[in-house]
């Protein structure tokens, strides 16, 4: 027996899902917190402006922010997180700090060697802060939670891409006939 709460959507909610329309749900859910999420493209935005915005460049940097997101999203969601109250607020502020201190190094124009490392550190933050928005739906996932996990990340990472395959140009765009890279 197993009781739900669901936040009023008028949408089909299959209480005993297959994988398939697990993993749909899921899929969209994580694609769609991208552009909702405002903080969530403000970092992405903050994180290529100093790499030189080629394929190779951008590789590293965005892996490296996705496996770490991906392994405290997949902790998170097993119930290996802090209950603490003030651990989601302290998680907000964190992706906080994470957005200003890239805008900081970028508008001094630190060039870190190593910004993998930098992505991978803030990685772990936002993926307690993806876990957050899964937490009130993983319950429909029935019995597909790593299903649930898989497609909600591929959802988050296509919808990444997106806003890259986007940003990237329009940046490359502006600094090569707008504005220089360093203010």
């Amino acid at each position: 027996i197993r009781s739900y709460a669901t936040d009023g959507n008028a949408e089909f909610l299959p209480l005993d899902p297959n994988s398939f329309q697990a993993a749909t749900r899921f899929f969209r859910q994580g694609f769609l917190h991208i552009p909702d999420g405002t903080d969530h493209i403000l970092f992405l935005l903050c994180l290529v402006i100093p790499l030189r915005r080629s394929l190779g460049s951008l590789v590293g940097v965005v892996t490296a922010f996705t496996v770490a997101h991906s392994v405290t999203l997949a902790v998170s969601a097993l119930g290996a997180v802090p209950g603490f109250l003030s651990f989601p607020p302290l998680v907000e502020m964190l992706i906080a700090v994470s957005i200003l201190y890239l805008a900081v190094q970028n508008a001094i124009g630190i060039r870190l060697r190593a910004s993998w490392v930098v992505a991978f550190g803030f990685g772990l933050v936002h993926g307690f802060g993806f876990s957050f928005a899964l937490q009130d739906t993983l319950q429909f996932a029935g019995d597909h939670l790593v299903m649930a996990l898989l497609s909600f990340n591929l959802g988050v990472e296509f919808g990444q891409l997106m806003i890259l395959a986007a940003l990237v140009p329009a940046l490359n765009f502006l600094f090569r006939y707008g504005v220089e890279e360093r203010i």
